[in-house]
C-alpha cells in the first residue's frame, strides 16, 4: 500500500505539538535570548520524546520549551498555516487543529482572542494555499484549571464559530479536576451546537470514558484505549456509536499502554468500536499521520479497507454541518476506490 497517497481525515491533533523544529528555531533566534544559539539538533532534542523520557510529565515538560517560542499573534498564523501544508503533505482531506487559549496566554503574553483569530487566520491562509484540505478548530478546555476557565473557553467557541471553530475538547492533566465537575460547562457546549470531545481513557481507567459519554455527553474520546478493560465500558461505546481517536506511538511514549505490541487496537476494532488513526502531537513524537499508518499495519497488519473504514468513521464523527460530510465522505470513497484498482 502507498499509505502517504491514502486520503486522510485527522480529528486528534494538538497545534501546540504540531510545531516544526526549524520554526521553533526560526522563532527563538528572532525573539534572541536563551534559546537563540540552540542549533537544530539541540532544539529537536529539547522539542522531541527520547528513549529516556518514559512518562506524561516527560510529555507535558516539552511543551514549556515549545510554548516559549511564541510571542506574537504572526507567529501564531505561521505556526497554523504550516500545520495545514503539513497535513497536505500526509496526504490529508480534513484535518481538525485543536488548541488551549489558556496555555498561549501565559507563555506569550497574547489575550485568549488574539490567540484564537490568529490562529483562525493561519488556517484560512493554509487551506487558501492547499485547497484540497478542510481544517477546522477546536478550543481546549484546559483540566488543570477548573469550572471557571471551562465556561471561559465554552464562550470563546462560541464566539468564533464564524472563524472555524466548531467544537470543545477537555484536556490537559487529568489528576487536578475529575471530569465531573465539567458537566456545567459541557452542558453550555451542546446548548450552543459545539461539538464536544473528551481526554479520557489514557492515563486514567475505562470509568472516565464512561464519564465523558454518560455524564458529559462526548461523542468522541480523545484516545479512549482503556475502554477495553471494562466489558461495561465498551458495550456503552457501541451504544452510543461514540467514536475514539486513537494515537498509538503517542500512547507507548506516555505509558498509556505497556508497550507497542500490547496496544488495544486491534482488539477495539474487533469489538466493534469506531476507531481513528491520529498523530496526536507529531513534532514530540516525531511522526506523522502517514508514519502512524506505517506503525499500525506492520504491527497489526491493517489493511487498505481497514484505513478505509477508520476513515468513514473520522468523517461520520467530523465536527462538520452534513453537507460538508457528505463532501468529504465523497472525496474518502472516491480516493480509496482509486487505491484498490
Amino acid at each position: 500500500m502507498d499509505l502517504a497517497s491514502l486520503p486522510k481525515a485527522h480529528l486528534h491533533l494538538h497545534l501546540e505539538g504540531a510545531i516544526r523544529p526549524t520554526t521553533i528555531l526560526d522563532l527563538y533566534r528572532r525573539k534572541g535570548g536563551e534559546y537563540a544559539h540552540l542549533t537544530l539538533d539541540e532544539v529537536t532534542r529539547r522539542v522531541q520524546m527520547t528513549p529516556d523520557d518514559s512518562s506524561f510529565a516527560d510529555f507535558i515538560d516539552k511543551f514549556q520549551f515549545i510554548l516559549g517560542c511564541q510571542d506574537e499573534s504572526a507567529d501564531l498564523v505561521r505556526i497554523a498555516r504550516e500545520a495545514v501544508g503539513d497535513a497536505h503533505a500526509d496526504g490529508v482531506r480534513y484535518m481538525e487543529l485543536r488548541f488551549s487559549p489558556h496555555f498561549i496566554e501565559p507563555r506569550s503574553g497574547l489575550s485568549a482572542d488574539a490567540a484564537i483569530e490568529a490562529v483562525a487566520e493561519g488556517t484560512v491562509a493554509g487551506m487558501a494555499e492547499y485547497p484540497d484540505v478542510v481544517a477546522t478548530l477546536t478550543l481546549i478546555i484546559d483540566q488543570r484549571r477548573g469550572a471557571a476557565a471551562a465556561e471561559d473557553a465554552v464562550r470563546w467557541a462560541a464566539r468564533y464559530r464564524a472563524l472555524g471553530v466548531t467544537a470543545v475538547d477537555i484536556a490537559g492533566d487529568p489528576t487536578v479536576y475529575p471530569l465531573s465537575d465539567y458537566q456545567a460547562a459541557c452542558a453550555h457546549v451542546r446548548d450552543e451546537g459545539l461539538g464536544l470531545t473528551v481526554h479520557a481513557g489514557e492515563l486514567q481507567g475505562p470509568e472516565t470514558v464512561r464519564v465523558a459519554v454518560e455524564d458529559l455527553g462526548a461523542t468522541r474520546i480523545g484516545h479512549g484505549i482503556r475502554a477495553v478493560e471494562d466489558r461495561a465500558v465498551l458495550d456503552l461505546l457501541l451504544e452510543r456509536e461514540v467514536t475514539l481517536e486513537v494515537s498509538v506511538t503517542s500512547n507507548v511514549y506516555t505509558g498509556a499502554t505497556p508497550s507497542l505490541e500490547l496496544h488495544p487496537l486491534p482488539r477495539l476494532m474487533e469489538a466493534g468500536v469506531r476507531v481513528t488513526i491520529n498523530s496526536d502531537d507529531p513534532g514530540i513524537f516525531d511522526t506523522t499521520l502517514t508514519k502512524e499508518y506505517e506503525l499500525v499495519a506492520s504491527t497489526f497488519g491493517l489493511t487498505l479497507d481497514d484505513f478505509r473504514q477508520t476513515n468513514l468513521h473520522a468523517i461520520d464523527a467530523a465536527f462538520v454541518d452534513d453537507a460538508q460530510r457528505g463532501e468529504l465522505r465523497l472525496a474518502i470513497e472516491q480516493g480509496y476506490a482509486r487505491m484498490a484498482v
